[in-house]
């Protein structure tokens, strides 16, 4: 146990911490300099024994006020923050392991109450919910590992008001857990507690004779170096195959998966032995096909 004060943040406020991969813990901190007029954030590093090892000015955004809301760290030691700014009132931005800019997003224009939280998966996608009190209402965005929208700020559920910011949890193959307490349904108070769980697609999309795979059997990443994995559902028994064709039509690959249960799966393929290029993968389910689009790049 430690306990010790940080003196290069004479006015902190609003701290937040994350685990970085290699075991170092991270503090985002709101540096309130009265004496300088304005806000500052800052990212502090810590050794085991509590001491400071780094200091890290937040770079600068295109704002001029702003302060950094909830933070995590990825596998890849990327950082995905969510911004609270005056003119801006909500934003995501993405930082490189060098804390260098690499992506911002706007996700909330409009002035309110907001409750936010954010987390990523095992691939650096990053899912981020918040409530805006003012409209009643409870919002969810969705980013791959480029800072791209997969999913843009839409409505998850309407006419609820938040007790707490939610808290989420990433299962594998691309569902996540979202808890929340709720004060107010309706015009009803209540002091409700919910467990939501949503997926978001390659995970549970179907055509309607239910013998296909997933309709976005996406791959990650894409572009690839030399493997990417490739993610499917099934809704029922059935015996999977992976096809790999060039641009000329060219089979250049087939895998057999065997027969595979009910529910999410993923495959990891390996593009030894293949040019880079752009190349068509067909997955096989039950006399059902999709074809999606890859890019190798050597």
């Amino acid at each position: 146990m430690w306990n010790v004060p940080i003196p290069s943040v004479p006015y902190g406020q609003r701290p937040d911490v994350a685990l970085a991969p290699d075991g170092a813990v991270w503090a985002s901190i709101r540096n309130s300099d009265l004496s300088g007029g304005g806000t500052d954030a800052v990212f502090l590093r810590f050794n085991e024994d509590g001491t400071q090892q780094d200091y890290y000015p937040f770079p600068r955004l295109p704002h001029e006020r702003w302060e950094a809301y909830d933070f995590v760290i990825d596998s890849r030691h990327n950082f995905h923050c969510l911004m609270y700014c005056d003119t801006v009132q909500l934003a995501y931005c993405k930082l490189d392991s060098s804390l260098q800019q690499v992506a911002w997003r706007v996700l909330r224009r409009e002035p309110s109450d907001i409750r936010a939280t954010l987390a990523t998966d095992s691939i650096g996608n990053c899912l981020v919910t918040w409530s805006q009190n003012a409209g009643a209402a409870i919002y969810w965005a969705y980013l791959d590992t480029f800072g791209a929208w997969l999913v843009p700020p839409s409505t998850l559920r309407s006419g609820v008001q938040l007790g707490d910011t939610p808290s989420l949890l990433p299962y594998p193959g691309g569902r996540w857990a979202m808890v929340w307490g709720v004060i107010l349904v309706g015009e009803e108070s209540r002091g409700d507690l919910f467990l939501y769980t949503y997926g978001f697609p390659p995970s549970r999309v179907f055509d309607d004779d239910r013998g296909k795979p997933a309709e976005t059997a996406l791959s990650y990443p894409n572009p690839f170096n030399s493997t990417t994995t490739f993610f499917f559902a099934l809704p029922r028994t059935s015996p999977v195959r992976l096809s790999v064709f060039n641009t000329l039509g060219q089979r250049v690959r087939q895998v057999n998966l065997g027969w595979l249960d009910v529910g999410e799966h993923r495959y990891v393929f390996e593009a030894s032995g293949l040019p880079s290029g752009v190349y068509l993968a067909r997955i096989e389910a039950a006399g059902k096909a999709e074809m999606r689009k890859m890019v190798l790049l050597r």
